[in-house]
């Protein structure tokens, strides 16, 4: 969407002299690529699109700005600087459940990854069925599981997890949320202890409730909000679930019917949700894996942020020109307030963030009062453009091309 946010115009104006010349900025969502090669698997490092990746599920965002991948069937934790140079953190590419110090630590299938304000990492292992920690040196540590199957609650280094897919940590790092998916619970991890928060043990359903009267079927992604509720992806019931820190469980949004309707949150549908963020304005972006698409929930309302609905692909460009083939996992990096994002199926890790557009004028650059103003933008062909002045909505355009009265 394309956003005139700096244009002032006051009467009475007798002259709007060279308009393209103010400080006037237009934007619209662009999506990029930040590493990997397009459809090609591996684990070479390198800067951007020099490097490759197998299967990236998770990502996490550090306060520094750093991008930290849970590449899945590579096995391993990568990372990705403010420069866009792509190196192996830890894991040594082969399936395994060591700990130990970078490369020398392995994993088997990691498929979550959070991070705290302090920058430790903190990995859903998935095929391990274990719980890690990674320092910002790059010590990885197991914090949680024994390493089998099941849903055994108590002290963290006996306890069971059943395929730990999605995770989130509190900022202190104190408390680590878990998405069991093939458990259907959510499970926390607090003081050393493990307990089931949420969902009913090996019972899918959607009924909302407290704790473990709340059911879920195969919860994928999790995050925080800035109220601290944890946002459930609920796979296979296509819902984004709300839960308090309380432990009460509501629905955000999804019919639970499986298509891709937009509009208002409980009519509004969706096909396989992977991922979920919040952003910083309380807004929730979905990684709507088998609709192709990120979808935007704001003040109650469902739509398309970016892809195009049942359109797979590796485009970038205009947020809503663009495709992807599924996308697994979001975060917001608060350095530069972009959406990052994995695109497993590509082999690629890709961001959603502004780009600027150009602001041109007919017949000149000069305007005496009462003549009109005609603006265009370019580039043309995104699906609409809004103009604003002084902070106010002044039009709306699906060519790019706005008559202003002055």
């Amino acid at each position: 969407m394309g956003n005139l946010t700096a244009l002032s115009l006051r009467k009475p104006l007798l002259l709007l002299a060279l308009l393209c010349a103010l400080a006037v900025r237009v934007f619209a969502q662009n999506v990029y690529t930040v590493a990997g090669t397009a459809g090609v698997s591996g684990n070479a490092n390198g800067i951007s699109t020099s490097a490759s990746f197998n299967n990236p599920y998770g990502l996490a965002c550090d306060p520094q700005g750093n991008i930290y991948v849970a590449n899945r069937f590579g096995h391993t934790i990568r990372k990705i600087d403010l420069s866009g140079n792509v190196t192996t953190f830890a894991g040594s590419g082969i399936p395994g459940a060591s700990d130990g110090n970078g490369t020398a630590a392995t994993f088997n299938e990691p498929w979550g990854i959070a991070c705290d304000s302090s920058g430790n990492l903190y990995i859903a292992d998935t095929k391990n069925y274990k719980i890690r920690k990674i320092s910002p040196q790059g010590a990885v540590t197991t914090i949680a599981g024994i390493g089998t199957f099941g849903v055994t609650n108590g002290i963290a280094a006996l306890a069971q997890f059943g395929f730990p897919a999605g995770i989130a940590v509190t900022p202190d790092g104190t408390i680590v949320y878990v998405s069991d998916r093939m458990t259907n619970t959510i499970r926390k991890i607090e003081n050393g202890t493990v307990t089931t928060f949420a969902g009913s043990v090996y019972t899918p359903g959607s009924n909302d409730g407290q704790g473990l009267s709340a059911k879920f079927d195969h919860p994928n992604g999790l995050t925080l909000d800035a109220a601290g509720n944890i946002l459930v992806a609920d796979e296979f019931n296509n819902k984004i679930r709300k839960i308090t820190p309380g432990g009460f469980v509501t629905t955000l949004a999804g019919s639970g019917s499986f298509g891709s309707a937009d509009g208002p949150s409980s009519s509004a549908s969706f096909k396989s949700p992977w991922g979920v963020c919040a952003l910083t304005n309380g807004d929730v972006l979905v990684g709507d894996a088998d609709n192709f698409t990120v979808r935007k929930i704001s003040n109650g309302i469902v739509s398309v942020y970016a892809g195009q609905t049942g359109v797979p692909g590796m485009s970038n460009g205009p947020a809503l020109q663009s495709t992807f083939n599924g996308v697994s996992a979001l975060c917001v990096n608060r350095y530069n307030n972009h959406v990052y994002l994995c695109d497993p199926y590509s082999h690629l890790v890709r961001k959603v963030a502004p780009m600027m557009l150009a602001l041109t004028t007919s017949g000149g650059n000069n305007f005496c009062y009462g003549t009109n103003i005609n603006i265009q933008v370019a580039p043309s062909g995104l699906i609409g453009y809004k103009l604003y002045v002084d902070g106010l909505l002044a039009g709306n355009s699906t060519t790019g091309s706005f008559v202003l009265n002055n």
